[in-house]
């Protein structure tokens, strides 16, 4: 059993050196050095972080506002101080630093682990909906080949996909007894208690967390002597996002870079590419491993609130619970 877990755990990093390793086969180390050389790094440099920090504040907000109107009273300083802990849990991978924000909710505010993780879980779909849309979008500014045929129809279908869940979750109708069973589980419990309001609004920061993507790509590819349309950029900062998030290396090590490359070909030299795709991760660690260190004395979780937050939840909150029982009895009578 302990065998089992020290190989699961060094699998991924298997994973990503062979990824990375296969990456630097095609490229020849000396045009990765030369590119490095060559790069205006004083651009570079400030601009990544101001991105990381411009992403933590973002995410920090969308924290206070989603876990504040969901689960427990929480104002944007407290907000700070978890999203800059689970930074350092980052490097591990992303999905690691989420299930570090429901373990602290649940340490220091007392948030029972299947609401902060429906509360995730309707964070992660309006974000998924959001950067597929954002994709689609931008295929479609692309001229036509095979790549944008080919991924296209399969973005387009993702994001309707989720857009209709994301829909069914919060309708009373078509109540057949499978799906009410699916929408009263605990884990859509804040897809139900959600206003329309509350969706535009966490859309609304994600698309500014995005739009420092897009502008960091733009200006910091530029800055390795690539020449990226601002379209091709739109459409690929979701797909290379997305294979970083996948569980198959530490901190998108390998996968990244090797979409990049897929990508990016032929709007620079590959060199350049690498180097990019190489730098921009390792420096996001850096930068956002120093916002971490600058919370990490307050780990104790002798800072939890005195009381459970359903004592207090904002007045609007309830409303939401009443609405969604009344959209249960509704459904239930229907039957």
């Amino acid at each position: 059993m302990l065998l089992n877990s020290r190989i699961r755990r060094v699998l991924p990093w298997v994973a990503g050196i062979c990824l990375l390793a296969a990456v630097l086969w095609r490229v020849p180390l000396a045009d990765l050095t030369q590119a490095i050389r060559l790069a205006r790094l004083e651009i570079f440099l400030p601009l990544v972080g101001g991105a990381c920090l411009a992403w933590f504040l973002i995410d920090a907000a969308a924290f206070a506002f989603l876990f504040g109107r969901f689960n427990t009273p929480m104002n944007f300083r407290e907000a700070r101080e978890l999203r800059g802990l689970t930074y350092l849990l980052t490097p591990i991978h992303w999905n690691v630093g989420r299930a570090a924000v429901i373990a602290r909710l649940r340490t220091t505010h007392h948030v029972p682990l299947l609401e902060a993780t429906s509360s995730m879980v309707f964070y992660q779909t309006l974000d998924a909906i959001l950067v597929s849309a954002l994709c689609w979008i931008g295929l479609a500014q692309l001229p036509a080949s095979p790549t944008r045929n080919a991924l296209e129809p399969l973005v387009a279908l993702f994001c309707l996909a989720l857009a209709a869940y994301l829909l069914t979750i919060r309708s009373s109708r078509f109540a057949i007894r499978p799906l009410e069973q699916l929408r009263a589980s605990s884990i859509h419990r804040t897809h139900r208690l959600a206003s329309g309001r509350d969706i535009l609004t966490i859309l609304s920061l994600r698309l500014a967390y995005y739009s420092v993507f897009v502008g960091l790509y733009f200006w910091g590819t530029s800055a390795f002597g690539l020449a990226l349309p601002v379209a091709l950029i739109v459409a690929s900062v979701p797909i290379i996002q997305g294979i970083g998030a996948l569980p198959i290396s530490p901190a998108g090590l390998g996968t990244q870079q090797a979409a990049m490359l897929f990508l990016f070909s032929g709007y620079g030299p590959e060199g350049a590419i690498v180097a990019f795709g190489l730098s921009f991760p390792l420096l996001c660690i850096v930068f956002r491993s120093m916002i971490g260190w600058r919370y990490l004395g307050r780990l104790s979780p002798s800072e939890a609130p005195s009381e459970a937050p359903s004592k207090s939840l904002p007045e609007a909150h309830a409303k939401a619970q009443a609405r969604a029982r009344n959209r249960s009895i509704a459904a239930a009578d229907a039957e």
